[in-house]
Protein backbone atom coordinates (compact mmCIF):
# COMPACT_ATOMS: atom_id res chain seq x y z
CA UNK A 1 0.00 0.00 0.00
CA UNK A 2 1.22 3.46 -0.34
CA UNK A 3 2.43 5.76 2.41
CA UNK A 4 0.40 8.59 3.51
CA UNK A 5 1.34 11.78 1.71
CA UNK A 6 2.03 14.79 4.26
CA UNK A 7 -0.86 16.63 5.02
CA UNK A 8 -0.90 19.92 2.61
CA UNK A 9 -2.98 22.89 3.21
CA UNK A 10 -6.21 23.91 1.29
CA UNK A 11 -4.16 26.29 -1.00
CA UNK A 12 -1.03 24.18 -1.50
CA UNK A 13 -3.53 21.69 -3.29
CA UNK A 14 -5.46 24.34 -5.19
CA UNK A 15 -2.01 25.38 -6.24
CA UNK A 16 -1.11 22.05 -7.31
CA UNK A 17 -4.60 21.13 -8.87
CA UNK A 18 -3.79 25.31 -10.84
CA UNK A 19 -0.25 24.16 -11.98
CA UNK A 20 -1.21 20.46 -13.11
CA UNK A 21 -3.86 23.09 -15.96
CA UNK A 22 -1.24 25.05 -16.60
CA UNK A 23 1.21 21.87 -17.71
CA UNK A 24 -1.74 20.69 -19.49
CA UNK A 25 -2.30 23.55 -21.14
CA UNK A 26 1.47 24.07 -21.81
CA UNK A 27 3.00 21.18 -22.14
CA UNK A 28 0.08 18.67 -23.25
CA UNK A 29 -1.65 15.96 -21.17
CA UNK A 30 1.01 13.42 -22.35
CA UNK A 31 4.27 15.01 -21.48
CA UNK A 32 6.06 13.62 -18.98
CA UNK A 33 5.96 16.72 -16.85
CA UNK A 34 2.23 17.17 -16.45
CA UNK A 35 2.11 12.76 -16.17
CA UNK A 36 4.52 13.49 -13.19
CA UNK A 37 2.69 15.95 -11.53
CA UNK A 38 -0.70 14.04 -11.79
CA UNK A 39 0.51 11.00 -10.55
CA UNK A 40 2.24 13.02 -7.38
CA UNK A 41 -1.26 14.75 -7.03
CA UNK A 42 -3.32 11.87 -7.40
CA UNK A 43 -1.00 10.64 -4.71
CA UNK A 44 -1.90 13.37 -2.04
CA UNK A 45 -5.71 13.63 -3.11
CA UNK A 46 -6.36 10.35 -2.22
CA UNK A 47 -4.86 10.72 1.38
CA UNK A 48 -6.37 13.51 1.83
CA UNK A 49 -9.73 11.44 1.42
CA UNK A 50 -10.59 13.03 -2.47
CA UNK A 51 -10.72 9.05 -3.30
CA UNK A 52 -12.37 9.33 -5.96
CA UNK A 53 -10.83 12.19 -7.80
CA UNK A 54 -7.57 10.59 -7.25
CA UNK A 55 -9.40 7.37 -8.76
CA UNK A 56 -9.91 9.44 -11.75
CA UNK A 57 -6.41 11.10 -11.93
CA UNK A 58 -4.65 7.73 -11.65
CA UNK A 59 -6.86 6.10 -14.30
CA UNK A 60 -5.73 8.82 -16.70
CA UNK A 61 -2.13 9.00 -15.29
CA UNK A 62 -2.13 4.92 -16.18
CA UNK A 63 -3.50 5.16 -19.63
CA UNK A 64 -1.42 8.03 -21.09
CA UNK A 65 1.98 6.93 -19.68
CA UNK A 66 0.92 3.62 -21.09
CA UNK A 67 1.88 5.51 -24.23
CA UNK A 68 5.23 6.55 -22.84
CA UNK A 69 7.65 3.09 -23.40
CA UNK A 70 10.15 1.92 -20.92
CA UNK A 71 11.54 5.57 -19.61
CA UNK A 72 8.27 5.66 -17.70
CA UNK A 73 7.59 2.67 -16.36
CA UNK A 74 8.04 3.83 -13.00
CA UNK A 75 5.75 6.44 -12.79
CA UNK A 76 3.55 4.51 -14.15
CA UNK A 77 3.20 2.04 -11.03
CA UNK A 78 3.12 4.77 -9.06
CA UNK A 79 -0.06 5.33 -10.42
CA UNK A 80 -1.20 1.92 -10.55
CA UNK A 81 -0.05 1.84 -6.69
CA UNK A 82 -2.25 4.89 -6.45
CA UNK A 83 -5.20 3.28 -8.38
CA UNK A 84 -5.34 0.04 -6.78
CA UNK A 85 -4.97 1.71 -3.41
CA UNK A 86 -8.21 3.69 -3.81
CA UNK A 87 -10.17 1.33 -6.01
CA UNK A 88 -10.02 -0.91 -2.78
CA UNK A 89 -11.20 2.06 -0.77
CA UNK A 90 -14.00 2.22 -2.46
CA UNK A 91 -14.66 -1.19 -2.65
CA UNK A 92 -13.70 -2.06 -5.56
CA UNK A 93 -11.41 -5.38 -4.98
CA UNK A 94 -11.83 -7.20 -8.61
CA UNK A 95 -10.83 -4.00 -9.99
CA UNK A 96 -7.91 -3.36 -8.08
CA UNK A 97 -6.88 -7.17 -8.32
CA UNK A 98 -6.47 -6.56 -11.53
CA UNK A 99 -4.70 -3.98 -11.20
CA UNK A 100 -2.26 -5.46 -9.13
CA UNK A 101 -1.99 -8.36 -11.44
CA UNK A 102 -0.46 -5.56 -14.00
CA UNK A 103 1.47 -4.23 -11.08
CA UNK A 104 2.66 -8.22 -10.51
CA UNK A 105 3.61 -8.60 -14.49
CA UNK A 106 5.78 -4.92 -14.94
CA UNK A 107 7.78 -6.26 -11.53
CA UNK A 108 8.53 -9.91 -12.57
CA UNK A 109 9.26 -8.47 -16.09
CA UNK A 110 11.75 -5.92 -14.14
CA UNK A 111 15.14 -6.46 -12.47
CA UNK A 112 12.74 -9.01 -9.76
CA UNK A 113 13.25 -7.10 -6.37
CA UNK A 114 9.75 -6.01 -6.32
CA UNK A 115 7.89 -9.16 -7.54
CA UNK A 116 7.93 -11.10 -4.34
CA UNK A 117 6.67 -8.35 -2.41
CA UNK A 118 4.50 -7.42 -4.75
CA UNK A 119 3.20 -11.35 -5.82
CA UNK A 120 2.92 -11.95 -2.04
CA UNK A 121 0.03 -8.31 -2.30
CA UNK A 122 -1.49 -9.95 -4.83
CA UNK A 123 -2.13 -13.39 -3.23
CA UNK A 124 -3.23 -11.40 -0.01
CA UNK A 125 -5.95 -9.80 -1.93
CA UNK A 126 -7.18 -12.44 -3.70
CA UNK A 127 -7.34 -14.51 -0.42
CA UNK A 128 -9.37 -11.93 1.48
CA UNK A 129 -12.06 -11.21 -1.86
CA UNK A 130 -12.58 -15.15 -1.75
CA UNK A 131 -15.90 -15.18 0.06
CA UNK A 132 -15.21 -17.38 3.51
CA UNK A 133 -17.42 -20.59 4.15
CA UNK A 134 -18.25 -21.13 7.37
CA UNK A 135 -17.50 -24.81 8.85
CA UNK A 136 -19.84 -25.83 11.06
Amino acid sequence: MLDAAPELPSSDLQSMIATLNSYESMFGPYHLQTLALAVQLARILWSVGEVQTAQRLAERSVKYLARGGDQVNSLRMSALTTLRDSLLEQGGTEKAIAVQREIVAWAVGQDGADAPAEKAELARMLLSATPRVAVA
